[in-house]
C-alpha cells in the first residue's frame, strides 16, 4: 500500500457513498428543497439545503 493518507485510498471504493439512513421514491421528492446534514460521530458538524445552493440541482456546466 502506498504511504499517505489511508482514508483517501480506503474510501474510493465504487460501493462506498455517503446514504442514509433510508431511501425514498424519487416521486416523493423536491430536489430543489431537500435538508443535508453531516454528523461525525452522532454530532451534527454541518447543515443546510439544496434550496440554498449557488447553483440548483439540475445546473450542468460546460466542461
Amino acid at each position: 500500500m502506498k504511504e499517505g493518507m489511508p482514508w483517501a485510498f480506503s474510501k474510493g471504493y465504487d460501493t462506498f457513498a455517503t446514504l442514509g439512513p433510508c431511501i425514498v421514491p424519487a416521486q416523493s421528492l423536491d430536489p430543489q428543497s431537500l435538508p443535508i446534514r453531516l454528523k461525525v460521530n452522532g454530532q451534527t458538524r454541518q447543515s443546510g439545503n439544496t434550496r440554498d445552493m449557488v447553483f440548483g440541482v439540475g445546473h450542468a456546466t460546460a466542461g
